[in-house]
């Protein structure tokens, strides 16, 4: 099922466009578990960076066999699974605004939570999602032979197009934000007969699978930031 397609505004739409890379990349997937039978390549661990969009080196061009490989990696989770203990602890929706930069904003938001940084303002949130969107369009290019398959129509026109303040991001855009921010990014939406929301989408595995970035798909093309309680400990005194 196609639950993620260009999102990224207000307003209840959905963009078309996404059933190519939502195939490409579930039967990327599912071929890469058919081979490696299930087995996960081992994770990079967070680099500890203060910056909220760290700069990355990005290495010279891959053969094709590492270019494969890496395109097999990058496809995330699809299928809905249940979380585990300590990820059933009830999450808090943060409203975004739907500007056109919910996806970036909740993601901006979500991450600064992540480094335990204070709750964005509205404006803060504004310019950490045009920065998040710009370091993505450079992402693309970077990371062109990886990306070009799976994106929509000509390579150049839709990174110059995503460049713009107000178009929406969807799924290649979340991939590439786990990629900028070096974070595992986690997709939530709420499904029929869920009493919470679900995970629906993993990007950013190769990062670590603790504490990730955390967003709520509305289901037709709106993103919220998620936020997780703190656990308060007993007070021994």
């Amino acid at each position: 099922v196609d639950l993620l397609r260009r999102g990224g505004g207000d307003g209840g739409r959905q963009r078309n466009g996404r059933a190519r890379l939502n195939s490409d990349l579930g039967s990327t997937q599912r071929d890469t578990e058919k081979k490696r039978g299930g087995e996960r390549q081992p994770k990079q661990k967070e680099t500890g960076e203060t910056l909220l969009i760290p700069s990355i080196c990005i290495p010279s061009v891959p053969g094709r066999e590492e270019q494969q490989q890496q395109q097999q990696e990058s496809a995330p989770s699809r299928a809905p699974r249940r979380m585990s203990g300590r990820e059933l602890r009830p999450l808090r929706s943060i409203r975004i605004t739907g500007d056109g930069r919910c996806l970036f904003r909740s993601v901006a938001y979500s991450a600064c939570l992540r480094r335990g940084k204070q709750s964005p303002s509205d404006s803060i949130q504004k310019e950490l999602a045009d920065e998040l969107r710009s370091k993505v369009a450079d992402e693309f290019i970077k990371r062109r032979g990886d990306t070009e398959w799976f994106l929509e129509g000509d390579f150049e026109s839709y990174v110059s197009k995503m460049r713009k303040p107000h178009v929406w991001g969807g799924e290649p855009e979340l991939l590439m934000c786990s990629h900028v921010l070096r974070m595992p990014i986690t997709v939530h939406m709420y499904t029929k007969g869920s009493d919470g929301p679900r995970i629906i989408a993993e990007y950013g595995q190769e990062y670590g699978k603790d504490n990730p970035v955390r967003v709520l798909y509305d289901g037709y093309g709106h993103y919220d930031a998620l936020q997780q309680p703190l656990v308060r400990t007993p007070s021994r005194l």
